[in-house]
């Protein structure tokens, strides 16, 4: 990464600012090798360079980059301290939306994205689930884990997000909580079709556009809903990213906690990619985090 000292800082200043709003608390025992900065940093060039594993991290930097960062720990407190990075990246991640949603174009796709733990064959013997996953089902077939509900913008960037069990449907995941603060027009496949809840948005300020099923009546679209609907791609196109670029599903993970640990450190990655892109001043992050 061109700009790890960059990550670094603005890790570093999250990490204080939340610390300093937060309730102090007597540390007990040594402190650690490590900083919180320096973890999430870690985190975050795992997901940007693809490494999968924690082991294989732990050896990259010890024998690649070992004058980056803090003499390292042993390999069970640097797994310790990566799973501990998980409340400050899910603050990180939420400030992350709120600059995003300052750029208000009008117009938002939802959608979600399968994130299995194991194949349904399997449900029984898994433990690293809690009970909490559930079996579900989509085009590919069955599946046993959760699934992700995301919002994004017409720029691609992510505005909303939540996780549900595998079994949930995608129109009773559109509730008030994901949509909090969007008016405009909301894009969804045949999945949220849905008369009840297509009225709730409305009352909220949202317009929810969706392909009609065969068995539906058809009736004439404007040239603007039929871009709108032919725009629903983008955000496959995130999904396929998370995916295969930033390895948002984490296959080798021992607990819960690591699991979302990897999919919360995916998103931020790819929102510090694409705020990137934009070439926005840093200043507007910071005014999201302090308020």
């Amino acid at each position: 990464m061109e700009n790890i000292v960059e990550i670094y800082c603005l890790s570093d200043n999250l990490v204080k600012l939340i610390e300093k709003e937060g309730e102090k608390k007597n540390k007990v025992g040594r402190p650690s090798a490590l900083s919180k900065a320096e973890y999430i940093t870690l985190a975050i060039m795992k997901q940007e360079y693809g490494i999968r594993t924690n082991k294989k991290l732990y050896n990259f930097i010890k024998n690649c980059a070992p004058n980056l960062f803090s003499p390292l720990p042993s390999y069970a407190q640097f797994n310790e301290g990566l799973n501990g990075t998980f409340p400050y990246f899910i603050l990180f991640f939420e400030t992350w939306m709120q600059v995003n949603r300052k750029h208000d174009p009008g117009v938002y796709y939802v959608d979600s994205t399968t994130m299995p733990i194991c194949s349904n064959a399997h449900r029984y013997r898994v433990k690293i689930d809690l009970g909490y996953a559930r079996s579900g089902k989509n085009i590919y077939g069955w599946f046993h884990g959760f699934k992700m509900h995301i919002i994004i913008n017409y720029n691609m960037e992510i505005v909303s997000m939540k996780f549900t069990s595998g079994s949930t449907n995608d129109a009773k995941a559109l509730d008030k909580k994901l949509t909090k603060g969007l008016i405009g027009f909301l894009v969804g496949d045949k999945g949220y079709i849905s008369a009840k809840k297509q009225q709730e948005l409305r009352n909220q300020g949202l317009i929810l556009l969706t392909k009609p099923r065969k068995n539906m009546k058809h009736f004439p679209a404007t040239p603007l809903n039929i871009a709108m609907l032919r725009g629903r791609q983008r955000i496959e196109t995130v999904f396929g990213y998370l995916k295969h670029n930033l390895l948002l599903i984490n296959r080798y993970a021992r607990s819960l906690k690591g699991y979302f640990t990897q999919a919360i450190a995916a998103l931020t990655t790819y929102c510090i990619q694409k705020y990137k892109q934009s070439s926005l001043p840093i200043e507007d992050l910071m005014y999201a985090a302090i308020c």
